[in-house]
């Protein structure tokens, strides 16, 4: 059975007091904006955890937006995924404004989402700021050469960004 918007309220409370856990899947388990909510609150208090793998749930726009703050102050997560969770631009705008000032994030899955053009676009601007992160995914997002235009741009100005 899925953990769903109620266990991810629960777990998210033993995350603000955990000191050990570094790993944590969460992988298609029916998480949406209330329980995406709660675990990025978790994000604001945790200092252990490395690695978050939301993939697979319906955190879509609303929950994904969540994220923003407590990524710009949480600089202990390395690895996060929010793969195939129905992003798309607007989804997008929370997350680049977190990359701008996260200084911690070395990977962040994207992938399978409906990030367009303008969200790549928006994107790729943040990137341009952020010191760290090393790995950004977003294949099998609708996005074209025009999406694409700004890489070469935002690798020159971006040292860390390796793929």
């Amino acid at each position: 059975s899925a953990l769903g918007d109620n266990g991810s309220k629960s777990l998210a409370d033993a995350l603000k007091v955990n000191s050990t856990l570094t790993e944590l899947s969460l992988r298609n388990n029916s998480i949406q904006h209330d329980g995406a909510h709660s675990l990025a609150e978790a994000l604001r208090h945790n200092s252990t955890l490395t690695e978050l793998d939301l993939g697979g749930n319906l955190i879509r726009d609303a929950g994904v937006a969540f994220f923003s703050e407590p990524l710009k102050e949480n600089n202990t997560l390395r690895i996060l995924s929010l793969r195939s969770n129905q992003i798309s631009n607007i989804g997008a705008e929370p997350i680049a404004r977190a990359l701008e000032h996260n200084l911690g994030l070395e990977c962040l899955d994207l992938r399978s989402n409906n990030i367009c053009n303008f969200g790549a676009l928006r994107l790729f601007e943040a990137l341009k700021l952020n010191i760290c992160l090393g790995e950004l995914q977003l294949d099998n997002n609708p996005i074209d050469d025009i999406g694409t235009s700004r890489f070469p741009e935002t690798m020159l100005a971006n040292k860390t960004l390796a793929k």
